[in-house]
This record gives structure tokens, C-alpha cells and sequence, in this order.
């Protein structure tokens, strides 16, 4: 008989989780600056304008995960990170990302979550990536004819006086059945959603 997710979490760790536990409860968080640019260089030199707004995010998520990079770490057995470092948070300078250039500068010394980045990377950020972003992200798109309105949006988020859970924060909750990923795999998965609408 098969064990439940819910029995075998109630057993006692393994030496290979404990190991995984410790490691990432003793990693810094870093900003990962690399999405931003891979994202900035698709929109930059490979992207249509003409086609559909739906058909370009596609696409640069496919260039996203052709050129990222992968890290495998020790004791894995289901590998993959949003960032190039094992605890990273992402920037999206096509939703708001844009408005943390403020912070960027002491990210590392703030109280609340300090985020490593290398000063290279910083002015990479500064230089290269936001600017290209600074009249294309998406509050400046919807707001486009309301300027009051975008001003007081980038005033909440410099201020951070709202948090918002929604693609401007470029937050997504969703948690997969990993027991029925395993079971299944991806080609079991894909099978399963064959002709299934939405």
C-alpha cells in the first residue's frame, strides 16, 4: 500500500534533508539580477512588436529558460531555482521592477531583507536594464493618459506602503501535486491535460 504525502512527512527527516534543511537555512539571500537581463535582451534585439502581446511573453519565457542558468546543488532529487543562487530573489523590470533602482543602491544594508548583489551587477542594473524599462513596464503602459494616477503608484512603491500580491509584483502562489508529478511525470502530466479546455 502506498504511503499518503501527509505519513511520510510525519516521519523523521532523512540525513539528506537535514543536510538540504541546513544549507538553505544558513544561505544569504542575493537579488538575482540575471532574469532582468535575459528578459531585456529578448525585448531588446529579438522580439516583434506586431505580434500579440500573449505570443511575445511566450516567446521570451522560452528564451528565458534556453539561456538561464542551472545549478544542481548536492543532495537534490528535484532540482531548479528561480535565481542563480540557491536563495534568490528576482527582478522583473517589465512589471514594476523598475521602481526598486531607488533601493538598489543599499539593498544589502537595509534592515528589513537585505539582498546581496555585487556592485557590478548594481550598475549593470542601473545602466543597462532600467533604463530600457523606464517608459515600457507595465504601470506606465496602464496608466498611460493618467499621470496623477502613476505618480501616486510609484510613490506607494517606493514608500511600500501597500503590498499587493498580483502580477505587478510578479508574485504567483500556485503549489503543484508533486506526489502526482512524480507519479505521473511530464509526459504523463501533458497526457493527462490533452484536449482539456482552460
Amino acid at each position: 500500500m502506498r504511503e499518503s504525502a501527509a505519513t511520510i512527512a510525519r516521519k523523521e527527516e532523512s540525513p539528506r534533508f537535514q543536510r538540504i534543511k541546513k544549507e538553505l537555512l544558513s544561505s544569504r539571500v542575493h537579488l538575482c539580477p540575471e532574469r532582468a537581463y535575459l528578459i531585456t535582451d529578448y525585448f531588446k534585439h529579438h522580439y516583434d512588436p506586431k505580434e500579440p502581446m500573449a505570443v511575445r511573453k511566450a516567446k521570451a519565457l522560452r528564451y528565458l529558460l534556453q539561456h538561464k542558468s542551472v545549478r544542481i546543488y548536492p543532495d537534490e532529487l528535484i532540482v531548479g531555482n528561480i535565481g542563480s543562487q540557491r536563495i534568490s530573489a528576482i527582478i522583473q523590470p517589465e512589471l514594476s521592477g523598475v521602481f526598486m533602482a531607488t533601493d538598489l543602491l543599499w539593498i544589502d544594508k537595509r534592515k528589513t531583507t537585505p539582498l546581496l548583489i555585487s556592485w557590478r551587477d548594481r550598475l549593470r542594473l542601473l545602466f543597462g536594464v532600467f533604463p530600457y524599462w523606464l517608459f515600457r513596464n507595465m504601470p506606465v503602459r496602464a496608466f498611460s493618459g493618467h499621470r496623477r494616477e502613476l505618480l501616486r503608484y510609484i510613490l506607494e512603491q517606493l514608500k511600500a506602503a501597500y503590498y499587493l500580491i498580483n502580477e505587478a509584483g510578479g508574485i504567483g502562489h500556485f503549489l503543484p501535486n508533486y506526489e502526482k508529478m512524480l507519479r505521473l511525470g511530464v509526459k504523463g502530466y501533458l497526457e493527462l491535460m490533452e484536449g482539456k479546455d482552460g
